[in-house]
C-alpha cells in the first residue's frame, strides 16, 4: 500500500504536497496532517485575530499585569540558561561590525576587551 504524496485541503480544494499541510498526533501516537493546509490556516488565524483584535490585546495585558513577576522571573531563568548563546548575539547587535569596518578598526581596538566586561 502507497501513500498519497498529496492532499486536498478542505477550505480551498487545491491538491496540494503533503509538506504545505501540518501534521498532528493524535493522543495514540497515531500521525495525520491537518485537513486544512497551512496557507488557509495562516488565513483564518488573521481574519479571526482582525476580528477580535481590541480582545486579544486586551487579554495579553491583563495577563502580563497579573504574571509581572513570573514572567519576569522566566526571562531571567531563560538568560542564565542560554547567557553563552545570548551574549555573541547581543555583542554583534549593540557593536555591529559594519561600524567597526566603518571606522577603519579603531573602535575594534578600543573596545578590544568588549568580551571581557560581560
Amino acid at each position: 500500500m502507497t501513500v498519497a504524496a498529496t492532499k486536498k485541503c478542505k477550505k480551498c480544494g487545491k491538491e496540494l504536497p503533503l509538506s504545505d499541510y501540518g501534521k498532528k498526533v493524535s493522543h495514540n501516537g497515531v500521525t495525520y496532517y491537518n485537513g486544512k493546509c497551512k496557507k488557509c490556516i495562516a488565513e483564518q488565524i488573521h481574519e479571526y485575530y482582525e476580528k477580535h483584535k481590541n480582545e486579544i490585546i486586551e487579554n495579553k495585558h491583563k495577563y502580563y499585569k497579573e504574571n509581572n513577576e513570573k514572567i519576569l522571573e522566566g526571562k531571567k531563568v531563560y538568560y542564565e540558561n542560554n547567557r553563552s548563546e545570548i551574549l555573541p548575539i547581543h555583542r554583534d547587535y549593540v557593536y555591529p561590525s559594519h561600524i567597526i569596518k566603518f571606522n577603519g578598526g579603531a573602535y575594534n581596538q578600543f573596545n578590544s576587551n568588549i568580551g571581557e566586561c560581560y
